[in-house]
């Protein structure tokens, strides 16, 4: 791009007539002079072709014909001369020389053609567009110079007095140039004003739009680079920004007739069509459950697993969280959502899965004939078949003790893998939830007297419903076993069994540590203990609460858990009855 020289910066806006022209000869100040005389020189060349056909006598006139020959002259300079500069000393000779040739041609037609005097007001405007105020005074004195010169050569006298009307009469001419000369300094200095204004303004506007350039450079640079997934859409759905592994992931969840790359398709937009699957890698994930639906409704995603792409050997597994765009009034602009490739830590976790379920597998039948052995023993030396040293009695009772301990642990992880692979099986009848509950606190007695903890009940006698007899004995063994390990001495532990025609409301509640709110949402995680019980050096694993919550979602219920810190926890399960 040309940069424009200083002269031409400087240079004042040319309007109308002069503009055009030039635009049409080009920015340079050999065009600008040209625009200047133009008006003048056509309009003395059309008036005196008019003076040529009506009224020949009056073109041919001495004085005529030296003020018309001073125009052609001054004109010829104009466009010959290469200009080089819009405000050289020349041009004020020639604009000058201008009034001079309109005020011969004016004097030679007075009588007949006295309007011819207007033709000094082209001067002057150009006086006044090129020096503003001082353009003025000389384009005004300049008239009254042209006009009062012939007077003072042929009448002198008259020039001499003071007759009030020959001086407004002459006064007058150089009085209208003068207002015009004002009018179009004041236009111009306006209009100069206004293109400087205009001219900082297109600099800050390139400057903001330079650094606005720059910073979404910037920001899709760093778009770019993360590794996850990032896109927005403002309020109505409509995509507004991907970066790149957005469109790398794209290409997996694009149906096979869609074009990868159009990112507006409803598929990619809206995510209609789009291949993303359950967790189990085969169930299509509801219309009404996809990330993007979600957002624009107002829900916040938060960690929604799926996998991306129908093809096993190319299926990616995803992490979508989504937020709302707010401004500092609350209005909402749209929505952000960052996709986070997971395939790896799913496959780590189910590599540490299956170990966990085969070493399990295989550790629970030499377990459990070790167990077999050590009952052997036992029920030998008490039917006195053989003789056990007492010391020895006692290394057994541990080594019993132990392997129970062992087995429990064992049968807990094939649980937790079964419920994670969804082949937990339920065996259903009819079960008295209430009379499940009253055995499981008489069973528990014992231990909570030696921890020496209260047990209360307040258990309705229930009515028969569909449930399976073991499991939900689970679920109040584990929650009672909890509340009791958490519990300090001097405590308590209440269980509530009530029941409707609806359902069945277990409530567990205990006056021990307690936990922080924060460690509520990862409670029902595998291996997850609170950092109360890490505190106190609590034992346990922490698949309790995960295989308690398996069950109960395995009859369709629900598990809630409210807990305050030093205060207590209390746990609700809802069982409905089918």
């Amino acid at each position: 791009m040309t940069t424009p020289s200083v002269e031409t910066m400087a240079r004042p806006p040319s309007p109308g007539f002069t503009g055009t022209v030039v635009r049409f000869l080009g920015n340079s100040p050999r065009a600008y002079v040209i625009a200047l005389q133009a008006p003048f020189a056509v309009t003395v060349f059309g008036v005196s072709l008019a003076v040529w056909v009506s009224a020949r006598d009056l073109f041919l006139r001495p004085m005529y014909l030296v003020g018309f020959t001073m125009a052609v002259v001054l004109t010829l300079v104009c466009v010959l001369v290469p200009w080089t500069r819009s405000r050289s000393p020349v041009l004020l000779v020639i604009g000058m020389l201008d009034i001079v040739a309109g005020g011969l041609m004016r004097t030679a037609t007075n009588a007949e053609l006295g309007v011819l005097g207007l033709l000094v007001v082209f001067p002057a405007m150009w006086f006044a567009t090129q020096y503003r105020w001082r353009g003025v005074a000389l384009g005004t004195f300049g008239t009254l110079a042209v006009l009062l010169a012939p007077l003072l050569v042929s009448e002198p006298g008259v020039v001499q007095s003071f007759d009030l009307r020959f001086w407004m009469r002459t006064l007058l001419f150089p009085w209208i140039v003068f207002m015009v000369g004002v009018t179009v300094a004041g236009f111009t200095e306006f209009a100069q004003g206004q293109d400087a204004r205009l001219r900082n303004e297109q600099a800050r506007l390139a400057q903001s739009l330079a650094a606005s350039r720059r910073a979404s450079v910037l920001l899709e640079s760093i778009l770019n680079t993360v590794d996850i997934g990032l896109y927005s859409l403002d309020a109505d759905g409509r995509p507004l920004l991907a970066n790149r592994k957005h469109r790398e992931l794209g290409l997996l969840m694009a149906p096979p007739d869609a074009d990868p790359l159009d990112t507006t398709a409803p598929w990619c937009a809206e995510e209609q069509g789009s291949l993303m699957y359950e967790m189990d890698r085969i169930t299509p994930v509801l219309p009404e459950n996809r990330p993007t639906c979600r957002a624009l409704h107002g829900q916040m995603v938060e960690d929604q697993r799926m996998w991306l792409g129908d093809d096993p050997l190319t299926q990616r597994a995803v992490s979508v969280t989504s937020r709302e765009i707010r401004e500092s009034n609350g209005d909402t602009h749209g929505t952000i959502v960052a996709v986070h490739d997971i395939t790896e830590m799913v496959q780590a976790m189910r590599t540490k899965d299956d170990f966990v379920a085969t070493v399990s597998h295989e550790l629970r039948t030499p377990l459990t004939s070790i167990i077999g052995y050590l009952d052997l023993i036992a029920d030998a030396v008490e039917d006195e078949e053989y003789e056990i040293p007492d010391e020895v009695q006692g290394h057994l009772t541990v080594v019993s003790r132990n392997a129970e301990q062992l087995l429990v642990l064992v049968s807990d992880l094939l649980l937790t893998a079964q419920a994670e692979a969804g082949t937990l099986r339920f065996r259903m009848s009819d079960v008295k939830i209430g009379q499940l509950a009253s055995r499981a606190i008489d069973s528990f007695r014992p231990r909570a007297e030696a921890a020496g903890v209260t047990l209360k009940q307040n258990i309705d006698e229930t009515r028969p419903q569909h449930a399976d007899h073991a499991r939900i004995s689970q679920v109040i063994d584990n929650l009672l076993s909890n509340a009791i390990k958490y519990t300090l001495p001097g405590g308590s532990v209440r269980v509530v069994v009530h029941t409707d025609a609806d359902a069945t409301l277990i409530v567990i509640s205990d006056t021990g540590i307690g936990m922080n709110p924060h460690d509520l949402g990862s409670l029902f995680q595998k291996f997850f203990r609170a950092e109360s019980a890490r505190a106190a050096a609590i034992p346990g694993v922490g698949l309790g609460l995960v295989i308690t919550k398996a069950i109960v979602d395995g009859h369709k219920g629900t598990i809630d858990m409210k807990s305050v810190l030093g205060v207590g926890s209390t746990v609700t399960v809802v069982l409905p009855r089918f």
